[in-house]
């Protein structure tokens, strides 16, 4: 659920024409960016190894780390590229999307 909170607001934000509506999509675009985070480590401990999860997790950390680097200085080079903002809004929602159709391809399902 949170990566379409995250795909619907990336979207929002990017057709967005006033602060208005800038300020909602943008409120939204935080709340499924802080639900997926979250949860992000939570699946991830289920999903390693128990002997090894604490190199595991660390390493994990590790990755969202430098993701909070990349992402910002891809959205800059996006904007001095293009010189316009709502391409950048649309690159970041590409890893949700892609996440969300990884999610309902390969989540074990019960029953």
């Amino acid at each position: 659920v949170s990566l379409v909170i995250v795909v619907i607001a990336g979207i929002g934000l990017a057709l967005s024409d006033g602060i208005a509506g800038v300020a909602v999509f943008y409120g939204l675009f935080c709340v499924g960016e802080t639900i997926t985070f979250l949860l992000s480590f939570v699946y991830a401990a289920e999903a390693f190894d128990q002997a090894y999860v604490g190199t595991a997790m660390g390493a994990f950390d590790s990755l969202m780390d430098i993701s909070l680097f990349v992402g910002p200085v891809l959205a800059v080079s996006i904007h001095k590229s293009t010189e316009q903002i709502a391409p950048t809004f649309l690159v970041a929602v590409v890893p949700a999307a892609l996440a969300f159709l990884a999610t309902i391809v390969w989540l074990p399902r019960d029953g």
